[in-house]
């Protein structure tokens, strides 16, 4: 059955799993930051909504992150929308797995539709939401997302350390040893999860790189 017209709303679209709410951010008539507010409502068994979202915002970002000549201009609307992201999907982690976001977005890299450049760029902003978050349970209620490192190809070309450095809320942890080495910790099983993701893009792009020059 049709929903009615009055239906026909961006909430409505993002809660169906529709790409059709993005329009609706093009236009100016609703905002990445409504988007994350209303999914902030849902519970864990809408994990598939949550996740198409998070789909969506890749291929729309990283469009506009390749607009920019792939450098993040940190006054941008975008850098402002991948904070806003990174912070939610954090903070959702039990619904958005950081394995299912890497998936997802190795995936549309895979089809061309977003960057590489774009998943390092998800990959450091992610890596500082996590921080943030931990800077401001520390030091009760933190707790390491991990059982072990996930090793790394040694052939494969590892991602860049993401920075462990507080914001101006938590500038009284970057002398606290404890904080520094829970950081490297948590920032190492977080480079290695992603690298692992990275290797696989690169090693895909090889192989079209082969086939093209087959042709």
């Amino acid at each position: 059955m049709e929903p009615e017209s009055s239906d026909f709303t961006w909430q409505s679209y993002l809660l169906q799993g529709r790409p059709d709410f993005v329009n609706y951010i093009r236009s100016g008539d609703a905002t990445w930051q409504q988007v994350w507010a209303a999914l902030d409502e849902l519970d864990e068994s809408d994990a598939p909504v949550l996740l198409k979202a998070c789909r969506f915002f890749f291929a729309f970002s990283s469009w506009e992150f390749d607009e920019m000549g792939c450098v993040l201009d940190p006054d941008s609307e975008l850098a402002a929308n991948i904070s806003i992201w990174s912070r939610f999907a954090v903070r959702r982690r039990g619904a958005l797995p950081e394995d299912r976001l890497q998936a997802a977005l190795r995936e549309l890299v895979n089809l061309g539709t977003a960057s590489p450049l774009f998943y390092e760029l998800v990959y450091e902003c992610y890596g500082a939401a996590l921080t943030e978050l931990a800077a401001s349970r520390w030091p009760a209620q933190v707790e390491l997302p991990f059982l072990a490192v996930i090793p790394v190809d040694p052939d494969a070309e590892p991602l860049p350390w993401c920075k462990v450095s507080p914001s101006e809320a938590h500038t009284d942890l970057a002398e606290d040893r404890r904080w520094l080495d829970f950081c490297h910790t948590l920032l190492d099983y977080h480079r290695s999860s992603w690298s692992q993701g990275y290797a696989a893009i690169a090693q895909n792009m090889e192989l079209l790189a082969e086939d093209r020059a087959a042709l």
